[in-house]
């Protein structure tokens, strides 16, 4: 019951607890050498999706590798990692994408999961990112410089005025993801602008004041999985596998790049962020991470500085 009295935004962290708490206890968690019911999802052409191997359990994981068995080609980025991703190629509707994961544990046993991802429109249509549209200007992927790569632009909406907002990509790199901030200022964007696979955050301003690189330093093997902005704009927040391979944690930033903070607590060793809203104030993050007990996944918010970091799921019923 006491939930109830939990602030809206809070409520929709919750849910977005429970589905990743459902992703963990997913189809897949195999006997050795065993493959589990395939685990499967649906994305729109141009969407990246992120791929989860199951947590390890008892059995500490030591090692993943991720291939495609089936259907149309896709560019698998962090294929030994426990979170892989891809970005839906150009392909017909319902085209299904296969992808096996082989999970190595301290014990020496095997185990599989195989994930199928088909395409559907239904969330988004076109084959790259749909344009997103200010008061006064639209930002878009085009291939306006070269025919095999789609640049982020910015145009008025009376055609008086637009440029690229990105700098110039990395050979084989690609805008993965785009968002205008509330304010209208600036426009992040996910890229592997310096390194091709090395996805990293960006932030354009939309007065063509240049481009800033909001994330930190990335361990080797890293990458930013997704990013929110603030309510103010203020600050932008990320998840990544900034400091250490394959631990992914929350940080935030400001427009242009600093005071770069890691905003969730100390990780127990196999744990990770999966989920994070903003309050609609700004002035806390809510994020699910599985942080205190392997396997067990819960809510907790922290200031956008990482200060006052708190759980507040409450205790946990073994299991839950």
């Amino acid at each position: 019951m006491q939930g109830k009295n939990r602030p809206g935004w809070i409520q929709t962290s919750l849910a977005i607890l429970a589905l990743a708490a459902c992703g963990d206890r997913g189809a897949g968690q195999a006997a050795s050498g065993a493959t589990g019911p395939a685990i499967a999802s649906t994305a729109a052409p141009g969407e990246v999706v992120a791929l989860r191997a199951a947590p390890p359990g008892a059995a500490q994981a030591i090692a993943y590798r991720w291939s495609q068995l089936d259907g149309p080609p896709a560019k698998l980025r962090d294929g030994t990692s426990r979170y892989a991703h891809f970005v839906m190629p150009p392909v017909a509707e319902d085209a299904a994408l296969t992808f096996e994961v082989e999970i190595r544990h301290g014990g020496g046993e095997v185990s599989r999961e195989r994930h199928v991802v088909r395409c559907g429109r239904g969330r988004r249509g076109g084959h790259h990112e749909p344009p997103a549209v200010a008061d006064h200007f639209a930002v878009f992927l085009a291939n306006k410089d070269l025919a095999t790569r789609m640049d982020l632009y910015f145009a008025r909406l009376d055609g008086s005025a637009g440029f690229r907002l990105n700098d110039p990509l990395a050979a084989g790199g690609e805008v993965l993801a785009f968002r205008i901030s509330p304010d209208r200022r600036y426009v992040a964007y996910l890229a592997d602008q310096d390194t091709d696979g090395v996805a990293e955050l960006y932030v354009a301003r939309t007065d063509g004041g240049g481009v800033s690189k909001v994330s930190g330093p990335l361990t080797a093997g890293g990458q930013v999985l997704f990013f929110v902005w603030a309510p103010d704009s203020s600050r932008i927040a990320y998840v990544a596998d900034q400091v250490a391979d394959n631990v992914f944690e929350l940080f935030t930033s400001r427009p242009d790049g600093a005071d770069n903070v890691r905003v969730s607590g100390p990780l127990v060793a196999g744990g990770g962020v999966s989920g994070f809203a903003w309050a609609p104030d700004g002035s806390r993050v809510a994020y699910s991470a599985v942080q205190f007990t392997l396997g067990i996944t819960e809510l907790f918010t922290s200031r956008p500085d990482g200060t006052d970091n708190v759980r507040v799921s409450g205790s946990l019923v073994a299991g839950g």
